[in-house]
């Protein structure tokens, strides 16, 4: 018993998401200008951004998304969740399923989209676009190609 949780507690360390790489993942600030922290934990989302107990930007990603996908689908990820900050639909919550709730993924979406193409290269945000395909679904890969110029 002792062998298998030490071989575990290994395994766990040992984990890609340890190595997720904080220091890419962050500079995010809210549309009030100020710094989000990122946090990996379990989430029903690959992302999520909310406010924290003391009102602070939190961006948190998933933590299997984290060791399952490569650096540039978490970049994209991240700035998604970091554009709700941006654009404060965090402070202005609606529920999930309206039209206002569409609009505002789309506008992230639009958001990361050109803050990854600044990063990287539009090449780059192709290939990733079709890295994360699995992730998105094809239904939302068509949705950022339709909507953000």
């Amino acid at each position: 018993m002792k062998k298998f949780l030490a071989g575990l507690c290994l395994l766990f360390v040992a984990t890609p998401a340890n190595a997720f790489d904080f220091k890419r993942h962050s500079g995010c600030t809210d549309d009030q200008g100020r710094l989000t922290k990122t946090v990996i934990k379990s989430e029903p989302l690959t992302g999520s951004a909310y406010m924290d107990v003391y009102h602070g930007p939190v961006i948190a990603i998933d933590g299997i998304t984290a060791r399952t996908y490569s650096a540039e689908v978490i970049d994209f990820v991240y700035l998604h969740e970091c554009a709700h900050h941006k654009l404060g639909h965090v402070k202005r919550p609606v529920p999930f399923f309206t039209s206002t709730n569409t609009n505002r993924e789309i506008a992230a979406d639009c958001w990361a989209r050109d803050e990854y193409i600044k990063r990287h290269g539009k090449e780059s945000f192709d290939a990733m676009l079709e890295e994360a395909l699995p992730l998105n679904g094809e239904w939302r890969n068509n949705r950022i190609k339709a909507n953000c110029l």
